[in-house]
């Protein structure tokens, strides 16, 4: 059970960097090169934070995957298991600059493809290209894991209700994912 404290400890830990990131910029100020390059430093280190779990996730025969999405905001995909069903779903924007994480629950429907997965969930998201920007946003999509090769692709939406600077829905962030993964995992279905 490594990985549940593992899990535990970045969601605790990506809960503490947004919340002061939220109190340091609730109210709009215009930022430095130097705070804006601090504040990505901290998203990327939160990443990589979440990659470095993968030892503890071979250990459930679950599989942990990284790769891109290419969408309306373009970026960095990951995907961290939690147990059978639930996960940690990460992505870093690059064009956007900024980080999402997403609690995603993913199931399987009976008698369906092996291969085929639909996944919901949500989380906050963090932007900080000309002003800082808070969002929670929904996660819903599918996804297929090739046998062959291990690679999956999907397809996922994620609208988002912005709460700094003007609160403003934003439902077209539609994206097509590829992530490769990693580990000897497989779809297992959720009890």
């Amino acid at each position: 059970m490594k990985y549940v404290s593992s899990a535990r400890l970045l969601l605790s830990l990506t809960k503490t960097v947004i919340w002061s990131i939220f109190r340091r910029n609730f109210a709009y100020q215009p930022h430095s090169q130097r705070s804006v390059k601090r504040q990505l430093f901290a998203a990327a280190c939160l990443f990589v934070v979440a990659l470095g779990i993968t030892p503890d996730i071979h250990a459930q025969n679950t599989s942990f995957e990284v790769g891109i999405r290419a969408a309306d905001n373009f970026g960095v995909d990951a995907t961290v298991p939690l147990g059978p069903a639930p996960r940690l779903h990460a992505a870093l924007y690059l064009d956007r600059v900024g980080v999402g994480t997403y609690g995603n629950w993913a199931f399987r429907l009976d008698g369906g493809p092996r291969n085929l997965r639909f996944f919901a969930g949500g989380g906050p998201e963090v932007f900080f290209e000309h002003q800082f920007d808070f969002a929670v946003a929904g996660d819903v999509g599918v996804e297929w894991a090739f046998e062959e090769v291990p690679v999956t692709i999907g397809f996922d939406w994620r609208p988002a209700l912005r709460l700094t600077n003007g609160t403003d829905f934003h439902s077209g962030n539609w994206g097509v994912t590829a992530r490769f993964r990693f580990g000897a995992g497989t779809f297992v279905k959720a009890d």
